[in-house]
């Protein structure tokens, strides 16, 4: 009787380990996976940030090395004095910053998915902004079954990163170019000086209603 007993026990334990086993093993790998998920996303993140901070860094010389943010003698006039008016190399400034993405973006892929980089320059009027869009995608390992029911069988990461262009040197040329390119059209033009007149009138009406309302001296 009691070796009846034990042998049905065997038997049980064996039916429940058949049952158990494999789900711990998918719960332990699915766990697994979701971690290497979330280390891919932070590091897309980390990506994005350093690429922006360091192109917004290298951007006001296209000679500049966007790594260490180096600059050889040689390259100092490269871009010319005013070219925040017109910038002939910006193609090439945010080829460097996505080429920056790339390079450290393969370096710890650990899933090796679909990568794709956007580097864009934003003008808001008074300054520029440089915005870093990564977008990574990877296969699910049970995506075909997904699939099947009609979900993505992949995962997508979309990461974004943005940084002020500033550079106060280029800003003060500028300013003073188009103070002097005012002054030269005033002097040859009646008709432009006096409009000038009337807009800086204006802008004094409106500086001493500010001082007037909010007290300012």
């Amino acid at each position: 009787m009691l070796t009846d007993k034990l042998f049905k026990n065997r038997g049980s334990i064996t039916v429940e380990a058949s049952l158990v086993f494999p789900l711990v093993v998918l719960i332990v790998f699915g766990v697994m996976y979701i971690s290497m998920l979330l280390y891919q996303q932070s590091y897309a993140q980390a990506v994005a940030d350093s690429a922006a901070c360091y192109g917004a860094a290298a951007f006001n010389n296209s000679g500049r090395d966007i790594e260490t943010c180096g600059l050889l003698q040689k390259d100092l006039s490269r871009d010319g004095i005013y070219w925040r008016l017109y910038d002939s190399k910006k193609r090439q400034k945010q080829d460097k910053t996505g080429g920056y993405v790339d390079r450290h973006l393969d370096e710890y892929n650990i899933l090796n998915g679909i990568q794709s980089v956007d580097v864009e320059i934003q003008d808001m009027v008074v300054y520029k902004k440089l915005r870093v869009n990564i977008e990574c995608r990877h296969r699910i390992p049970i995506g075909r079954l997904l699939k099947l029911v009609g979900m993505s069988e992949y995962y997508t990461i979309h990461t974004e990163a943005e940084a002020v262009l500033n550079d106060q040197a280029e800003f003060i040329r500028n300013t003073d170019f188009i103070i002097d390119l005012e002054k030269e059209l005033e002097n040859g033009n009646p008709e432009v000086k006096k409009l000038g007149d009337n807009v800086r009138g204006i802008i004094k009406k409106i500086q001493g209603k500010a001082i007037d309302i909010f007290g300012i001296h």
